[in-house]
């Protein structure tokens, strides 16, 4: 069999996880998991509970030095003798390690074998460090031949900054984290849950959720819970929104991954009001434990869901609308749920099988 050496970091090991997981039938793999310095979780230990198999040899390198250090060199020169003593035919690269780490790879690595990853071809408005991801996303993708994207929209958009790039487009595969202990019978519930996960960021327009809470509450519909779970370096601006307590349920911190199969067990729709995006890791999720979602209904979206079958929609940037939106789900759960959850799982099994997306990797290595 062929072989690659992927390098991956921390940031980017929950989408490099599974496809590495499954392409390992097919190729033998070096994996290079590149670690912040800074971060306090076992990396090591969740990796090897996925990956047990003597087809993968995996490397663990420990950055000494903030990201945009240049004494990080030394660490970078290090993972790339590393990844070309496997003598793979292919490279894929997922670690940017801006703004060093694409000079040594086009310096130092065969080019027309690497295939990056480029997760956001186009920066959402609001993001962290909007204007410094812009730039950075500029070098990556100039730095390669070869691009992997994962979106039908991400593509066009790659299109239309350089015409020179080949292309592969792949689905993230499903991420599951395991069995939910806590559950419930959801097309009897009488109070419906709503959910946010994920890092809260500006973009991510969680002020339009709780402000629709708001006017739920006001028109008297109250048989409903906001479920509101990850990291926020802001949360007291959101805070400040929250009129009514007694509706939310808050886990505002980073949540473990033992924990996020019990978010989804006992919650009805994911909730994404978001004003702009790449594309989603964790409309996946919802995905995975065949919860419906409410999107807004910018373009990005509309390859994911189907309004009025997998998802309900609403106008984008309007918290009424929201209600509005949220409002029919609570009032007509029991007749619309059921079939949302059929037909989420029928196009779940179409778009998201492991097949298929192995697939795409395996045809795009292969034309290199």
């Amino acid at each position: 069999m062929k072989r690659i050496s992927w390098i991956s970091c921390d940031s980017y090991i929950d989408t490099d996880l599974p496809a590495v997981s499954r392409l390992h039938n097919s190729y033998f793999i070096k994996l290079l998991v590149l670690i912040s310095y800074n971060t306090s979780i076992d990396y090591e230990k969740m990796i090897k509970e996925v990956l047990y198999t003597e087809k993968v040899e995996v490397q663990f390198i420990y950055m000494k030095h903030r990201l945009r250090s240049i004494s990080n060199i030394i660490t970078y020169l290090k993972a790339l003798h590393s990844a070309k003593s496997y003598k793979p035919d292919y490279f894929y690269i997922s670690f940017q390690g801006m703004p060093y780490a694409p000079f040594l790879y086009r310096m130092l690595l065969p080019i027309n074998k690497c295939i990056a990853a480029c997760h956001n071809v186009t920066t959402p408005m609001g993001a962290t460090n909007e204007k410094l991801a812009l730039k950075t996303t500029r070098i990556w993708i100039s730095s390669f031949k070869n691009i992997n994207v994962f979106s039908q929209f991400q593509k066009e958009a790659l299109m239309k900054i350089s015409s020179n790039k080949k292309i592969m487009v792949t689905p993230f595969f499903l991420k599951y984290y395991g069995e939910p202990k806590v559950t419930i019978n959801k097309f009897t519930s009488e109070k419906i849950r709503f959910l946010v996960f994920g890092n809260i960021v500006k973009y991510k327009r969680i002020d339009l959720l709780i402000d629709a809470a708001t006017i739920l509450f006001e028109r008297g519909i109250k048989n409903f819970i906001i479920r509101i779970a990850g990291g926020c370096r802001e949360w007291k601006e959101y805070q400040s929104r929250i009129k009514y307590p007694e509706l939310f349920d808050l886990k505002i911190e980073r949540i473990p991954n033992e924990v996020i199969p019990d978010l989804y067990g006992d919650s009805h729709y994911a909730v994404f009001p978001y004003q702009d995006i790449a594309q989603s890791g964790s409309i996946t999720v919802a995905f995975s434990y065949n919860v419906p979602t409410i999107v807004s209904d910018i373009e990005q979206f509309r390859e994911f869901v189907v309004d009025g079958h997998t998802c309900l929609s609403f106008r984008s940037g309007s918290a009424e609308s929201l209600a509005d939106t949220m409002q029919y789900a609570i009032e007509n759960h029991k007749d619309i749920y059921p079939q949302m959850c059929r037909e989420l799982q029928a196009f779940v099994d179409k778009v998201y099988s492991s097949e298929a997306i192995l697939r795409n990797y395996i045809d795009f290595f292969e034309s290199l």
